[in-house]
């Protein structure tokens, strides 16, 4: 049984589920919470297909601010009995920010990234990104794309009303497999097909 905490910083923030498909074929899934206090948002009716030897997520948003709740996301395939994987959340109440990072807002980031397992640090900086996914990156803009875990691992970040361009905002601590980073990139070494651990907090929200 698989299970993790989520500590939320008010209504209206937003966490990210990742579901990975390590087979070698497309599968069509149906994701769906338990919960009146927590939805899907991303994809549109919990519905994944997620492409062989790939990873893709879903985008949950607390809807009523709530104390202390458990509840299941279950992924399941429509059309084989039993197939299905459970994850139980425990949602506990944080500190409360009045602006929380979601599908589609622009932003400057600062990250670390090193590798999970030998602790080596990669590099350290400041990007723009949007979370979720970069529209531009079919219209030919590289500069604005990244691997698809850093563009996810933004989304549930907080601000003030400033957009934490006077205080800070929150710290997100980010594992991703090499599904979602380097995944057979010669080019990319150390990097290459190793597990990754980011450190991403906003400079400034701008959208």
């Amino acid at each position: 049984e698989l299970s993790c905490e989520w500590r939320h910083q008010g209504q209206g923030d937003t966490a990210v589920v990742t579901v990975n498909n390590a087979g070698n074929q497309t599968l069509e899934l149906q994701a769906s919470v338990d919960s009146e206090s927590v939805s899907i948002t991303r994809p549109s009716g919990g519905l994944l297909e997620i492409e062989p030897d790939s990873a893709e997520m879903l985008v949950l948003e607390l809807d009523s601010d709530v104390d202390e709740e458990v509840f299941i996301v279950t992924v399941s395939h429509p059309t084989v009995e039993g197939a299905e994987v459970q994850l139980e959340v425990r949602l506990l109440a944080d500190d409360d920010w009045a602006l929380h990072v979601d599908y589609g807002n622009r932003m400057n980031v600062h990250y670390k990234v090193w590798i999970s397992d030998t602790g080596e640090q990669l590099d350290e900086g400041d990007l723009p990104v949007t979370a979720g996914s970069e529209p531009t990156c079919d219209a030919g803009a590289p500069s604005a794309c990244y691997i698809k875990g850093f563009h996810w691992g933004v989304i549930g970040l907080d601000c003030d009303i400033f957009r934490c361009a006077i205080g800070d905002g929150t710290t997100h601590t980010v594992i991703l497999p090499p599904e979602l980073a380097y995944k057979d990139r010669p080019d990319r070494e150390p990097a290459n097909n190793q597990w990754l651990v980011f450190e991403l907090s906003i400079n400034e929200l701008l959208i």
